[in-house]
């Protein structure tokens, strides 16, 4: 089974776990902080590019060079995981950022040849031209993401420590944990909190039906960045959604600042769904006046007489 992809998707609903206790102590930092302030919401897919968005939400004929810009209309931010690979010019950085309006948030993937290498200390001089990159972005820079391998564990954190304290204190970034034991083990769960909120790092959440594990409830600052993997419509997809708006709804009470939301797909194409789905949900849940894919019209087909089939 790859991460994220089951082999078979349980019809039961694959509910959210409890809110995680060690979640009090923000809660009550944000009491003492403004209260008024409305949470920014981000919702996004991890491309812009799939062929199935055209017919969907970009009209048919749409050139590959007007994808983004088209997104932009659509969604309010994107993974960025074409950095995860290698580091692109600054030229090409600067046409995305020009692509997309203002309010629009990219979040640049952390190249591979830092996250899934030994020794991330040693990788700075790399992290720095990761970090030059992902300012070309300009103000349409979010959250940036670094997703450490399954084989990254508990006897790993303190390597982790070090390299966050390198990292510039205004660079918004979160860290996707896999191992198994950074969860399950009481312990090493606590370590890795306490090392994210005290370098103002985010705790990136995965929901994937084929590992609940990672689906830990932990806020360690005041941004939710969260990836959501769906199954291409099944029917648990709008109800672990609907729990989702629920717990969104909470913690947005409490105080959360900012979310980004990406919606994945086995099949991108379904994403649009959901996220038209999610905004519904949002919008009437709490009040809201979010803004989703506005998807195309079907094209009903004709023939030589005029009658649809």
């Amino acid at each position: 089974m790859q991460f994220g992809r089951p082999d078979e998707v349980p019809d039961e609903e694959q509910l959210l776990p409890p809110d995680d206790p060690g979640n009090r102590d923000l809660y009550d930092r944000w009491a003492l902080e403004d209260s008024q302030k409305k949470t920014r919401i981000y919702i996004g897919a991890p491309v812009w590019g799939h062929p199935g968005f055209v017919g969907r939400i970009y009209p048919r004929g749409t050139k590959n060079r007007d994808f983004l810009k088209l997104y932009g209309k659509h969604f309010n931010c994107v993974e960025l995981n074409a950095t995860y690979y290698g580091l692109p010019p600054l030229e090409q950085v600067h046409r995305w950022r020009d692509a997309v309006e203002e309010g629009f948030r990219f979040s640049p993937k952390f190249p591979q040849a830092i996250s899934h290498e030994p020794d991330l200390p040693s990788k700075i001089q790399l992290t720095e031209r990761f970090l030059e990159t992902a300012r070309g972005l300009g103000d349409r820079l979010g959250m940036a993401f670094l997703q450490l391998p399954p084989s990254f564990g508990p006897e790993r954190l303190e390597e982790l420590s070090r390299y966050l304290e390198l990292l510039p204190k205004d660079f918004s970034l979160g860290v996707e944990f896999r191992h198994p034991a950074l969860f399950h083990d009481k312990m090493a769960r606590e370590d890795w909190a306490t090392i994210l909120q005290d370098t103002d790092t985010a705790a990136v959440i995965t929901d994937t039906v084929g590992r609940r594990d990672v689906l830990h409830q932990r806020l360690t600052v005041g941004t939710l960045f969260l990836r959501w993997t769906g199954n291409n419509g099944h029917p648990t997809d709008q109800a672990r959604l609907d729990d989702w708006v629920e717990r969104l709804a909470l913690w947005m009470e409490q105080g959360l600042q900012t979310i980004y939301f990406y919606i994945h797909q086995p099949d991108e194409e379904h994403s649009i769904d959901s996220a038209v789905y999610l905004v519904d949900r949002l919008n009437k849940r709490l009040g809201l006046s979010l803004s989703g894919p506005g998807v195309l019209p079907k094209v009903i087909q004709q023939d030589l007489f005029g009658d649809s089939h």
